[in-house]
C-alpha cells in the first residue's frame, strides 16, 4: 500500500518491516540521515531535514534503532529546498540538495563539534564555523563515472545499480564536457575519471577547483599555532615532516614560505627567514611522487614509501641515514628527525593506522597538523593523541558542498613538560 494511504505508525503501534511510520526529524547524523525518535528507538530517514514531519516506509529493525525511506514529506522544514538535479535520491552522490546551503554548513559544523564530543570525549573542543565554498555546485575539478552496456554515470543510493547521468551540477563545465564526448562513445564497461585540462592525469588531486587556494592558505594560518615561536615553545619547529604527502599539494607551499610569509596570513610581523629548514614528505603512490618531485622544491625530501614503513626508521631507527632522504635540490637532511620538528598528516579516510599512531606518540613533536576527510576517523585518533597532545582548533572545510563529507584541519600543540 502506498505511504501516503497506509496509517502511520506510532509509538502504541510496534515498527515492523515494511510499515509505515510517521516521524518528526529534530536532528541530522553524520552522513546525512535525518534522525527522529519512535517506538523507544532511534529512526534513521535520508533525504529529510531538521524540522521535517515525514511519513517513511521502514526498511530496517534493530533493537536500538530502525532506518526508513520511501519519503512522504507532510510538514517541510523552513530549510527544505527543492533539488535541481533530477538524479537526485536515485544517485548517490549527494545527500543534501533538499536543504538551503545554509543549513548544510550548520549541520556539519554542529556534526564535527558532537562527533569529537561522542568519539573522542573532548569537551568544548575549539571547533570553528565551517569553510564555505564560493559555490555549492560547479565546483568539481574531477569525477569518476562508471560505465555498463553503454550507459555512464553515478552508483544508486544502495550501490545495486548504475544511474545513467548526462550531466553532473557538482562538476565544472570543462568535465561535463568530458562526460558528454564520454557518453557519445557508448563504452560497455569500465571506469573512467575525468579531470579538468589543469590538473595531473596521474592520481590523487584536491577536488574543489574553487576553495584550492583557501584549503591550502588555511593551512598555513594556522602554522604559528602548531610551530610557535620559541617564547611559547621551549624549542621551536625548524623541520617539517609531511605524512601522505600525495603530489606535493601542501609541500610546495609550506617549502617556498618564509615567517614574513606567514605573518601577513596570520597577521604577526615576524623577521624574515625561511620558515622550515628541511622538510620531508613521504607518499605511498609512486605517481604522486613523479610529481611532487617535478615541483623542484628546495630543501625538501620526497621519500617513496608507505608511512607504516617509513615512518619509524625515519623517527627511531639507527640505519635512516641509509634512507634516500635527499631532496629533490641535491640536499641531503638530517638522517633522523629532530624533536623541533611539526609533524604534518593528510591521511586516507581510514584515519591513522594503529601502527602509525603508535610511532607518532613515541615522539614528541613541536606541534601536529592533522587533516582529515572524515571526522569520525579524525575524532578516534584524537582519542588517543589527547593523551600527550593538546588540541588547539579544528576548522572544517566544506571541500565537497551538497555531499555528506566534512574536512577538517586540526591542530595539536605538546602538553607542559612533553617536549
Amino acid at each position: 500500500m502506498p505511504a501516503s494511504q497506509s496509517t502511520p505508525a506510532t509509538a502504541a503501534a510496534p515498527l515492523s518491516y515494511g510499515s509505515t511510520i510517521r516521524v518528526d526529524i529534530a536532528s541530522v547524523a553524520f552522513g546525512g540521515d535525518g534522525v527522529g525518535r519512535l517506538d523507544g528507538r532511534v529512526i534513521f530517514i535520508p533525504f529529510t531535514a531538521v524540522g521535517d514531519t515525514v511519513d517513511a516506509k521502514v526498511t530496517e529493525v534493530h533493537p536500538r534503532h530502525a532506518k526508513a525511506g520511501n519519503v512522504r514529506v507532510v510538514t517541510p522544514s523552513p530549510a527544505r529546498e527543492t533539488a535541481p538535479c533530477p538524479y537526485y535520491t536515485q544517485c548517490g552522490g549527494c545527500q543534501y540538495q533538499h536543504m538551503s546551503y545554509a543549513e548544510e554548513l550548520r549541520l556539519k559544523t554542529q556534526q564535527v563539534r558532537e562527533t569529537f564530543t561522542r568519539i573522542a570525549k573532548i569537551k568544548e573542543a575549539n571547533v570553528l564555523d565551517i569553510l564555505p565554498s564560493p559555490e555549492p555546485y560547479g565546483y568539481r575539478n574531477r569525477i569518476t563515472v562508471h560505465a555498463e552496456g553503454g550507459r555512464v554515470g553515478f552508483r544508486s543510493t544502495d550501490g545495486r545499480r548504475l544511474v545513467d547521468i548526462a550531466r553532473c551540477l557538482l562538476a565544472a563545465p570543462e568535465v561535463n564536457q568530458s562526460l558528454e564526448t564520454l557518453r557519445k562513445r557508448r563504452p560497455q564497461h569500465g571506469h573512467f575519471s575525468l579531470r579538468s585540462s589543469d590538473i595531473p592525469r596521474s592520481a590523487f588531486h584536491q577536488s574543489n577547483r574553487l576553495l584550492l587556494d583557501s584549503f591550502s592558505d588555511q593551512v598555513l594560518a594556522l602554522l604559528p599555532q602548531a610551530a610557535a615561536s620559541g617564547q611559547s615553545r621551549a624549542k621551536a619547529a625548524r623541520y617539517c615532516l609531511e605524512l601522505y604527502s600525495g603530489g606535493g599539494f601542501f609541500t610546495e607551499r609550506i617549502a617556498s614560505l618564509t615567517d614574513t610569509e606567514i605573518s601577513v596570513i596570520a597577521g604577526t610581523p615576524v623577521p624574515p627567514h625561511r620558515r622550515f629548514e628541511h622538510i620531508w614528505a613521504i607518499e605511498q603512490d609512486g605517481r604522486l611522487v613523479l610529481d611532487a618531485r617535478r615541483k623542484k622544491m628546495p630543501n625538501v625530501s620526497v621519500l617513496e614509501g608507505s608511512v607504516e614503513d617509513m615512518l619509524g626508521n625515519l623517527l627511531f631507527s639507527s640505519d635512516a641515514d641509509t634512507l634516500d632522504t635527499r631532496g629533490s635540490d641535491g640536499l641531503t637532511g638530517p638522517p633522523l628527525i629532530p624533536s623541533e620538528t611539526l609533524l604534518i598528516a593528510d591521511p586516507p579516510r581510514e584515519g591513522l593506522s594503529s601502527q602509525v599512531l603508535t610511532d607518532i606518540l613515541r615522539q614528541t613533536f613541536a606541534g601536529f597538523i592533522y587533516i582529515s576527510c572524515n571526522p569520525a576517523t579524525l575524532a578516534r585518533d584524537a582519542a588517543k593523541l589527547s593523551d600527550q597532545y593538546t588540541l588547539k582548533v579544528v576548522q572544517p572545510v566544506d571541500m565537497f558542498p551538497r555531499t555528506a563529507q566534512i574536512e577538517c584541519i586540526s591542530v595539536w600543540e605538546p602538553k607542559t613538560g612533553t617536549l
